[in-house]
């Protein structure tokens, strides 16, 4: 009786190594990308509830002597937003925080704006009632709606 492996023993084990190897990637690649993007979509639901609590208790970031209006989180570009708060009937603008989403994330629209009213709470939309952000076509996504009412759901795929 021999003592040892034969090649053939050996070469057989390390492709099942591999092939199980090459799986675990893959899976662990596309977890990243999912994660990315759950990350990111909660990140952009915060902002939207931040610029709703802001408006609801009157948090005032505007110059003296001027009445604040509300907050707006407006989606800007494929991968920046920006929260701000109007005063004066909307004539003055004050950016509060402009953020980038990670690298490799996207909206799928862009120019969509989400404005928190003092006083008659809700939301004004424009543009669109929802949100989506994604790495690629056919990657995972997660979708933040906005109801009328001012109420902010985030779906995860």
């Amino acid at each position: 009786m021999e003592k040892g492996f034969s090649v053939i023993e050996i070469i057989v084990a390390l492709t099942v190594a591999m092939i199980v190897s090459t799986i675990g990637i893959a899976s662990l690649a596309s977890y990243g990308k999912r994660q990315a993007v759950n990350v990111a979509a909660l990140d952009v639901a915060t902002e939207l509830r931040v610029a709703k609590a802001r408006s609801a208790s009157q948090v005032k970031p505007c110059p003296a002597n001027t009445i604040l209006d509300g907050y707006q989180v407006f989606i800007q570009s494929e991968t920046q937003y920006v929260l701000s708060a109007f005063c004066n009937n909307r004539t003055t603008e004050v950016v509060i925080k402009t953020k980038q989403l990670p690298s490799g994330l996207k909206f799928q629209q862009t120019n969509l704006t989400f404005y928190f009213p003092v006083i008659t709470g809700g939301v004004e939309v424009s543009g669109g009632s929802s949100i989506v952000v994604y790495s690629d076509t056919n990657g995972p996504k997660g979708t933040i709606a906005v109801s009328t009412s001012g109420d902010i759901s985030v779906t995860l795929q």
